[in-house]
Formats: structure tokens, C-alpha cells, sequence
């Protein structure tokens, strides 16, 4: 029987879980001290960028309200920090009339695909899966965008980006670990009964990431990541191997927690030896010119 559960909570409740998500995984593969650190002083990042990408999710798969901030308004007034902290109170996501205006057009755009449209009409959003990883006994935690219902071969998650082009997003994709994100919702969902999710088969081959621009004439496209595929077969193993390093780490610092873990990095001294500067071969030729 499978352990692991679909659970209806909100942003807040989910974020304040001690269970791993693959945003975390990522972090520690490229650096466990950050990760340490930051596991134990959160801070939620508030940029235009995130805070544009959250009201469009929110927007298409529903979750907090979208809210205008009204014109004319400044919001190091009084009156601007009240109707602020008024929203913020409802966990109201504030957008400007030119984001909204453009947040509008990428929905209209994306709803105009009749395939699109249909999926987020019957499609299972938001969904949180908890689940217990069994050669670790790590705890995880993942947040689907969409799972379409019958037998649709993937599942889906939206991205808003600059450029939609192949070759961009294929570019941006690596360098911020859709791969990865990808395998990991893939396990999660593999662990259900796929009638819980009106689905057909249990594990969906592909990852299907919806990609549309930030502009007034967004360009709409899909990528998918399929299992079979070399990038997702690393990722597999990223996973893996991040997950036993952290399962090991813990049972050698004989510590019960990730926090704990955490800590335990933290206090750790570092002596690190010398070695030798790795110069790239380019960078030499071009020293090498100077002479």
C-alpha cells in the first residue's frame, strides 16, 4: 500500500511543513551550506518577478485573490500602507493596472487553446501530495500545478518567462532544474492511486511545462520532459543521490531531523586544502595574447 496522501491545505500551511520539495533538493545539491542556512532563517523573496509569476498561477489555477492596486495610489502613504496591509491581510497578491492588463491577455491567450482550456476546466489543481520516501524515510512534499483527469499522458506545470523560444527555455530550464522538478512530481504522482485523480494509468511518461511570455502579445508554448529522455534519466539520479547523502549525512552527525541536519552543517568547521585555480582553456589563449 502506498504511503504516500493527497492533502487540501493552504500556501502558508504547505511552505511551513518540515518536509523536503524539490526547490529545497535543488539548493542542496548546488550548496548544503546554503541550504542549511536557509532552512533555518526562511525568508519568503519578494520580487517583481515572483510576485508577477504567483498572480498569474493564481489567475489560472485559483489560490489568493489577484488584487489592482488602484491608480494614483502610492504606497509609502499612509492611506497606501493601510489599503497595503489591508490586502496583505488576505493574502492578496497586488499587481499594477499594466500587470494586470498584461496578466489578462496571457490567460486569454492561454485559455484560447481548446486543449489548455479544457484541461484546467476538468483538470485536479494545486494538488499537495505528501509522501514518504521508502529507501530514506526522508518525508516529501510537492505541489502539482495540474494533473488532467482521464488518460492524457502528462502532467502540467505553467511557467511564465521572458522568451518562449526552444532554445531559451531549454537554456533556462537547466539552469533552474525543471529537470528535476519534473522527475520529482513525476515520483509523487506514481505513488497514488491514479482513481484518486480520475486518471488512467498511475504514472504519466512526460512532464508537460505550459510556457507563455510576459507581454501584451504573449507567444504560448509546450515543452514536455519524458522519462525515457537522457536529461530525465540524470535527474533520476540527482534525486536519488541527493536524497541518500541526506539521509546519510544525518545518521553519521546522529541527528533525527532535517533542522537538525541543518544545524549540524552550520556548526561544522571548515579546512579546506589547497588546490590548484581551474582557468578556463579559453581565458588562457586569451591571456596568452597579451604577451
Amino acid at each position: 500500500m502506498s504511503n504516500a496522501q493527497i492533502v487540501a491545505m493552504e500556501d502558508k500551511e504547505y511552505f511551513a511543513l518540515p518536509d523536503l520539495d524539490q526547490s529545497q533538493l535543488k539548493q542542496y545539491m548546488r550548496n548544503p551550506r546554503m541550504w542549511a542556512y536557509q532552512r533555518l532563517n526562511p525568508i519568503v523573496k519578494t520580487t517583481p518577478a515572483l510576485n508577477f509569476g504567483s498572480a498569474f498561477h493564481s489567475l489560472m489555477l485559483g489560490g489568493n485573490p489577484v488584487v489592482t492596486m488602484p491608480e494614483g495610489m502610492n504606497l509609502r502613504t499612509k492611506a497606501g500602507k493601510e489599503w497595503k496591509a489591508e490586502q496583505e491581510e488576505q493574502d492578496a497578491i497586488v499587481v499594477n493596472a499594466e500587470e494586470m492588463s498584461m496578466l489578462q491577455t496571457m490567460k486569454a491567450t492561454m485559455l484560447s487553446d481548446p486543449e489548455a482550456a479544457a484541461m484546467l476546466n476538468e483538470g485536479l489543481t494545486e494538488q499537495v501530495i505528501l509522501w514518504q520516501d521508502k529507501p530514506t524515510g526522508l518525508n516529501l512534499k510537492a505541489k502539482i500545478d495540474l494533473i488532467p483527469v482521464g488518460d492524457t499522458p502528462y502532467i502540467v506545470d505553467l511557467k511564465t518567462t521572458d522568451d518562449a523560444s526552444a532554445e531559451k527555455f531549454g537554456k533556462h530550464a537547466i539552469d533552474y532544474g525543471y529537470h528535476i522538478q519534473a522527475e520529482f512530481y513525476r515520483s509523487a504522482i506514481a505513488l497514488l492511486n491514479p482513481k484518486t485523480l480520475n486518471r488512467a494509468r498511475r504514472v504519466p511518461p512526460s512532464m508537460v511545462f505550459w510556457v507563455i511570455e510576459k507581454t501584451m502579445a504573449p507567444n504560448f508554448a509546450k515543452y514536455q520532459i519524458h522519462k525515457e529522455t537522457e536529461i530525465a534519466k540524470i535527474a533520476r539520479k540527482q534525486i536519488r543521490n541527493a536524497l541518500t547523502k541526506i539521509s546519510n549525512g544525518m545518521e553519521a552527525r546522529n541527528v533525527t531531523t532535517l533542522d537538525e541536519y541543518a544545524q549540524a552543517i552550520l556548526d561544522e568547521a571548515q579546512a579546506p586544502s589547497v588546490q590548484d585555480m581551474l582557468i578556463p582553456t579559453w581565458a588562457v589563449r586569451e591571456q596568452a595574447k597579451l604577451i
